[in-house]
């Protein structure tokens, strides 16, 4: 057993170095590990490298907790994949082989199936049904470019993508894009461009940079969405108490009338009120008008590396 654990862990930088020289590999991999965000990346490439197609792993005592009216759970000839989970020894580090299986070697009905993996898509999908598409777009403030922002914003905040070149940096928004391309209902069709060299002596730490990127996506949504919703909130809360200190006691007593009533659309005290100072606007304003671009790419190249950067 040990000798098998040894030569797993021979094999992950080979299989690591073809994941991101392939887009098919690569791509696959970056579906996995949105689902599996709790996995270390290296157990990400053991699981791929073993099944390629995988979908959701588990044990097969916990997938009888998920579906507990099947006796026979795990389909005939089928063979477990192996993970490996490090412990600490006397101060070296050991790991242990465990087995767990894929959801599509379970015997279960399509359906089931189907259902299971609709819930379990990413933790970023469950979130986005909480929010419509519209209030995340005003969120974001940007109407045409509010996912490459999103993106970008998340990235800045890892101190590997600060010091990436300019490729790597593409490379790792490229990466990010295409994991969560249907959950942020970007346009068009799926296709990851790799499009870098990457050395031998890089393979491991950019395949694990990737899985952090991935793994910790949906905190930072979480998080963007809760503060911007507070700022946004506090803003509105500040026009309201300057819109309100501008106006007279009987136009206020007019309005709380018509909200009263419940007249919708009421107009609002024909008593012309003083323009708020140009610099309440460029405090509180976020609606900036982008430059106009053809498509997500190209602002998101001008917006990384500077216009008219390549």
């Amino acid at each position: 057993m040990q000798k098998n654990i040894t030569n797993m862990l021979d094999y992950l930088p080979v299989y690591m170095k073809a994941a991101l020289k392939k887009e098919e590999i690569l791509l696959n991999d970056l579906y996995f590990s949105k689902r599996h965000t709790d996995i270390e990346y290296t157990n990400i490439a053991a699981v791929m490298m073993q099944r390629s197609n995988a979908q959701y792993v588990m044990s097969i005592d916990n997938w009888k907790k998920v579906f507990p009216e099947i006796i026979e759970i795990q389909k005939k000839l089928e063979r477990p994949v192996t993970v490996l989970v490090p412990d600490v020894r006397e101060g070296v580090i050991c790991f242990t082989a465990y087995k767990v299986f894929d959801i599509e070697q379970l015997d279960i009905p399509k359906q089931a199936m189907n259902d299971f993996m609709s819930e379990h898509k990413s933790h970023l999908a469950l979130m986005i049904k909480e929010y419509t598409k519209q209030k995340i777009i005003n969120l974001c403030g940007d109407k045409k470019y509010w996912r490459g922002e999103l993106l970008n914003t998340y990235l800045q905040q890892f101190v590997f993508y600060e010091k990436a070149g300019k490729q790597l940096k593409g490379f790792y928004y490229r990466c990010l894009k295409a994991a969560f391309f249907d959950e942020l209902d970007f346009p068009g069709k799926n296709e990851l461009k790799i499009g870098i060299e990457i050395s031998d002596s890089e393979v491991r730490r950019i395949y694990k940079n990737i899985h952090e990127l991935i793994a910790k996506f949906h905190f930072f949504f979480s998080d963007f969405v809760s503060n911007r919703a507070k700022r946004e909130k506090e803003r509105w809360e500040k026009l309201m108490i300057l819109r309100d200190s501008r106006e007279g006691i009987e136009d206020r007593i007019k309005r709380a009338v018509a909200i009263k009533q419940g007249i919708r659309g009421a107009e609002e005290p024909s008593k012309k009120k003083k323009e708020m100072p140009i610099e309440y606007y460029e405090e509180y304003d976020t609606a900036d008008n982008p430059p106009a671009y053809s498509d997500q790419d190209e602002y998101m190249n001008d917006l990384m590396f500077g216009k008219g950067g390549h």
